[in-house]
């Protein structure tokens, strides 16, 4: 896959921490997106599975209890996606997949690419950003319009779509508390993040510069 960046131990993407990768490369590309620079598909590098994996493994050692694709457009590469997410809900299938997306669950369904990419995940944040209708205290979604799918209950229900209400959803962990700001009010919202120490893990949330040729590949580099 074609990716840009990740974070481990994130609060940002769901109610509880989360693993969070971000895709580069974007064919939406909404107004006022917060994501301008992943836009283009050249503010990320290839990422092959057994890197993706490692660095998944890593956020589920460090008590990540999700995954979540950002980006970017993840969906701009649905087989990739695809794939990838297949491996994750073998290899680890405790772990919670969210993917944030600006198209909208109906406009995937008429994607067969799509399709395996849909069979897997959780949790789908779904529809592009609308500046105008943008709310501080939609929790963990942008504008009003963007909704929070609960895939596994909407696949047993032969796709009759199920909202999850994340909106006033509030997680205590055993080192933290999760939710939306309008509910935290003044509690505690520990947010940490890092970059990742596996020497598998060849992107990270600071930019990743390639070593000269004929030292491996590209690695992790602070």
């Amino acid at each position: 896959m074609n990716l840009a960046k990740f974070r481990h131990r994130s609060l940002s993407e769901g109610p509880w921490r989360n693993t969070t990768i971000w895709t580069a490369g974007c064919s939406i590309r909404c107004r006022g997106c917060f994501n301008v620079n992943l836009w283009d598909p050249r503010a990320g590098h290839k990422v092959g599975l057994v890197d993706f994996l490692h660095t998944v493994l890593d956020g589920r050692d460090r008590g990540d209890k999700g995954l979540a694709i950002v980006g970017g457009e993840p969906f701009d590469q649905p087989l990739a996606l695809g794939v990838f997410l297949l491996a994750v809900k073998l290899l680890i299938p405790e772990l919670a997949i969210t993917v944030y997306t600006g198209f909208t669950l109906e406009a995937l369904l008429k994607r067969p690419k799509a399709w395996l990419a849909l069979r897997v995940i959780d949790f789908l944040v779904d529809g592009p950003f609308i500046r105008k209708l943008a709310d501080d205290n939609l929790g963990y979604r942008g504008s009003s319009n963007q909704r929070v799918i609960n895939l596994v209950k909407t696949r047993s229900r032969r796709w009759a779509i199920q909202i999850a209400d994340w909106d006033n959803l509030i997680v205590i962990g055993e080192d933290y508390i999760a939710g939306p700001a309008h509910l935290l009010g003044n509690l505690p919202n520990t947010q940490s993040s890092e970059c990742g120490q596996s020497r598998k893990e060849i992107f990270c949330e600071e930019p990743v510069h390639a070593h000269p040729v004929g030292s491996g590949g590209p690695r992790l580099h602070r």
